[in-house]
C-alpha cells in the first residue's frame, strides 16, 4: 500500500537489515521525528509500531495528535509546517471514535516483556479510559486559545 500523495510531502524509504522504514519529509527548520505506522492512514500509529502486521492504535495517535496540537498552539512547533500534521492526525484520531462515543482500537494495558508474540496478542479494547482520555486531551486542546 502505498502512502498517500500529500502537497509538500515526500516519502522515502530506508532498509535497515530486515526493516524498511518509511518517513516523510515535509518542511523547513528544526526536525521533528515522529514514529507511526500503517494501514489506514500513515499518520495513525500502530500498536507495534515498526510491525507492518499490526493494527492501528488509536490512544498512542491521540497522544502524539495533543503533543503536536500543544506545540503547535504555543508556538513550540512552526504551525505551517506541523500545523497541517496535527490536523491530519486529529482527522485520523476521531475516526476511532464509535456511536456511542467509546474510542475504539485501544490497547489493553500492556507490562514489559521481551516476547513478540506478547504483544501481538495484546487485546483491542473500545471505550478504555487510557484511550479515552487522549482523545479528550486533543479535543481540548484543539478548543482552548493559547498561544
Amino acid at each position: 500500500m502505498d502512502p498517500p500523495d500529500l502537497a509538500g510531502v515526500e516519502h522515502r524509504y530506508e532498509q535497515v537489515g530486515d526493516l524498511r522504514i518509511h518517513y516523510a519529509e515535509a518542511g523547513a527548520g528544526e526536525p521533528l521525528i515522529l514514529q507511526h505506522g500503517w494501514p489506514q492512514h500513515w499518520w495513525m500509529w500502530r500498536e507495534l509500531i515498526d510491525k507492518e502486521d499490526a493494527w492501528p492504535e488509536s490512544s498512542s495517535s491521540a497522544m502524539f495528535s495533543f503533543a503536536m496540537i500543544t506545540g503547535v498552539k504555543h508556538g513550540w512547533l512552526d504551525a505551517k509546517t506541523y500545523g497541517a500534521a496535527a490536523r491530519k492526525a486529529w482527522i485520523a484520531v476521531v475516526g476511532y471514535v464509535d456511536q456511542n462515543s467509546d474510542v475504539t482500537q485501544v490497547c489493553e494495558g500492556t507490562g514489559k516483556k521481551d516476547d513478540l508474540a506478547y504483544y501481538y496478542q495484546r487485546k483491542r479494547r473500545t471505550g478504555d479510559f487510557h484511550g479515552q482520555a487522549p482523545v479528550l486531551w486533543s479535543a481540548s486542546a484543539l478548543l482552548r486559545d493559547e498561544k
